[in-house]
């Protein structure tokens, strides 16, 4: 079963790549992130640690299209197989085009091959593309030039963005109270995250009981302290036997 892939990155990347690949001509534009790899138990998770923009002036725009020479990213190569970085190429469809397009597909498919050969061929890399919205759709690349969706691009910062491959599905049951409160695409997306409590006593116990009422999908739970009877009265259904 082939390991799903995300992309990670924060508010401040987001924004250095909205003002790169939309300087208001109306035209595409390009840029490379270069990112570190987190390895969970079913995902790979490319985290951007930086925003490489490809110079307007070494590129052919149009309005749906983008060629550039790959030697002007040979640098970035070098810096990914010594810092064991992967790549991904992060383009901009200023006319909302919601799809990668037949001149992406022939693009990547030259391009990702020619980046295997110089990192190896064991690394998986990335191709994104970037709405007017601001909203992203992607796709890992193998060594070979095949392609899999990403299952989701999130940026994180004073607000939080996920952008998922597929729709949500239907507000499950007990959970139809909350989405008239907070609105079903809130509530919907609840059910997708993952959420890590640090200390679980007075106050890790009862947000761990609101977020799991409210439809998180996963938490992690993390205290490695033992319930004490001073601390009945402050987890929630704790009693005396956990205590002994």
């Amino acid at each position: 079963m082939r390991r799903e892939s995300s992309i990670r990155m924060t508010a401040v990347h987001h924004a250095q790549l909205m003002e790169h690949l939309f300087p208001g001509d109306g035209r595409e534009a390009v840029a490379i992130a270069t990112c570190g790899r987190s390895q969970g138990p079913e995902r790979d998770t490319l985290i951007v640690q930086q925003i490489e923009p490809i110079p307007y002036s070494v590129c052919d725009r149009a309005a749906d299209f983008i060629t550039w020479p790959t030697e002007c990213i040979m640098p970035l190569l070098d810096r990914a197989v010594q810092r064991q970085l992967q790549l991904v190429k992060i383009h901009s469809h200023p006319g909302g085009f919601a799809e990668f397009s037949s001149q992406d597909d022939r693009s990547d498919r030259a391009l990702f091959p020619f980046i295997a050969n110089w990192t190896g061929e064991q690394i998986s890399n990335a191709s994104a593309v970037v709405l007017p919205s601001g909203s992203m759709f992607g796709r890992a690349v193998r060594s070979k030039g095949d392609f899999a969706p990403l299952s989701c691009i999130a940026v994180t910062g004073d607000d939080l963005s996920f952008w998922y491959r597929d729709s949500f599905g239907a507000v499950p049951e007990f959970a139809r109270r909350h989405a008239q409160l907070f609105g079903s695409g809130t509530t919907a997306k609840m059910g997708r995250l993952r959420i890590g409590i640090v200390g679980c006593s007075g106050t890790g116990s009862i947000v761990a009981l609101q977020l799991a009422h409210l439809g998180v999908a996963y938490l992690v739970l993390i205290d490695p302290d033992r319930v004490e009877e001073k601390n009945l009265n402050r987890i929630p259904g704790a009693t005396m036997k956990d205590a002994c």
